[in-house]
C-alpha cells in the first residue's frame, strides 16, 4: 500500500497536476482556445516529432521482445475492431464516429501521460516496452486510421493525396528521423541529438495543460449512455483484453508487467483531435472529448494501483 500511495503522490499526481491547472486556468479565462490551439501546434509540428526523434535514436531496437509486442498490437487489434463493431451496431453511428469512439476506447496516451511516470517509477528497464509500443502504435495505428478516415472521406478527398499526407506526418518523420539516427549513431553529430531531447522534454507539459485547457468546458456529468460505453472500453475492457493475451501468450517476459501497467493508462487526445480534422458529428466530438478527460481522472487511481507491478 506504500508503494501505491508513494506512486500517488510522485510522480502520478504531480504530472497529472498539469492537466488539471491548464483545466483552472481554461475556466477562470486566464488562457483561452486559441492558447490551446498554438500549444498545440507546437507539440504537433516540433515537440512531439523531436521527442519521437529521441528516444528512437536511443532506443535499443536489437533488445526488443518482438514476440510480445506482437501480442500486445493483437490484443489493440481486437479491441479496435470489436469497439467499432459495438458503436457502428449498438449504438448506430455511422462508421466514421464510431471508428473515433472505438479509437477513444483503446488509445492510450503513452507519450504524455504513462511514458513519464513509468520511468520516474521504474526507469529505462520498464520505459523500454513502453517506447516500444508507442512507436508501433504511433506507425500502425495512428497511421492506419488516419488512412481509413480518408477513405471514408474519399468523396471529398483525393486518395492520390494519402500517401503524401501519410509522408509528410510531423510524427511519421520524427520517428524515420530517429530511426535513422539510430542506425547512423556514429556519425550523428551530437547537436543534433541534443535539440532533439531539449526540445522533446517541452511535449508532455505542454500538450497536458493545452488537453486542460480544451477540456476546461467540458461537461462531465450528465447521463450518456454512449460516453459510459466509451469509458467502460478505455477503463474496463482494454485492461481485461490485454491483460488476458499477455499474460496468458506473453509468458514470464519482463516486458509483460509493464505493458500491463500501459493498458491502464487514459485515452490519447488524438482521437478528439481527428474527430475535429474530420468534421465528425459533434455528438462523436463531445464523447471523445469526455471519454479523454474521465479516462484520465480515472487512471491516477488505475496507475496507482498497478505501479507495483513497475517496483518490484
Amino acid at each position: 500500500m506504500g508503494g501505491m500511495l508513494g506512486a500517488l503522490a510522485d510522480p502520478i499526481l504531480p504530472i497529472f497536476a498539469v492537466m488539471a491547472v491548464g483545466v483552472l486556468f481554461g475556466r477562470l479565462r486566464v488562457f483561452d482556445g486559441a492558447t490551446a490551439r498554438a500549444l498545440n501546434g507546437f507539440v504537433f509540428y516540433l515537440a512531439q516529432p523531436c521527442l519521437m526523434a529521441y528516444l528512437a535514436s536511443t532506443a535499443s531496437i536489437a533488445h526488443y521482445k518482438w514476440d510480445v509486442m506482437g501480442v500486445y498490437l493483437a490484443a489493440e487489434l481486437l479491441a479496435y475492431v470489436g469497439f467499432t463493431l459495438l458503436f457502428r451496431l449498438l449504438f448506430g453511428f455511422d462508421l466514421l464516429s464510431a471508428l473515433l469512439l472505438a479509437m477513444a476506447g483503446m488509445f492510450i496516451n503513452h507519450f504524455y501521460f504513462v511514458l513519464p511516470i513509468a520511468e520516474r517509477l521504474g526507469g529505462a528497464a520498464v520505459t523500454e516496452p513502453i517506447q516500444a509500443v508507442a512507436f508501433v502504435d504511433a506507425a500502425l495505428l495512428f497511421c492506419g486510421t488516419i488512412f481509413v478516415l480518408e477513405l471514408i472521406a474519399a468523396k471529398k478527398r483525393s486518395l492520390l493525396a494519402v500517401p503524401l499526407m501519410l509522408a509528410r506526418n510531423p510524427t511519421l518523420l520524427g520517428l524515420a528521423a530517429g530511426l535513422a539516427m539510430n542506425l547512423g549513431r556514429d556519425w550523428t553529430p551530437a547537436g543534433l541529438t541534443t535539440f532533439a531531447e531539449f526540445a522533446g522534454k517541452a511535449a508532455a507539459p505542454a500538450i497536458l495543460f493545452a488537453l486542460g485547457l480544451t477540456l476546461a468546458n467540458v461537461r462531465l456529468f450528465e447521463r450518456d449512455s454512449v460516453f459510459v460505453a466509451a469509458l467502460a472500453c478505455k477503463m474496463l475492457a482494454v485492461p481485461l483484453i490485454f491483460g488476458g493475451m499477455l499474460y496468458a501468450l506473453g509468458g514470464a517476459s519482463p516486458w509483460v508487467d509493464p505493458l500491463m501497467f500501459l493498458s491502464a493508462g487514459p485515452s490519447g487526445a488524438m482521437a478528439f483531435v481527428l474527430a475535429l480534422q474530420y468534421n465528425a458529428p459533434q455528438r462523436a466530438v463531445d464523447v471523445t472529448a469526455k471519454a479523454v478527460l474521465a479516462s484520465t481522472l480515472l487512471s491516477v487511481l488505475t496507475l496507482a494501483l498497478l505501479s507495483p507491478l513497475l517496483q518490484g
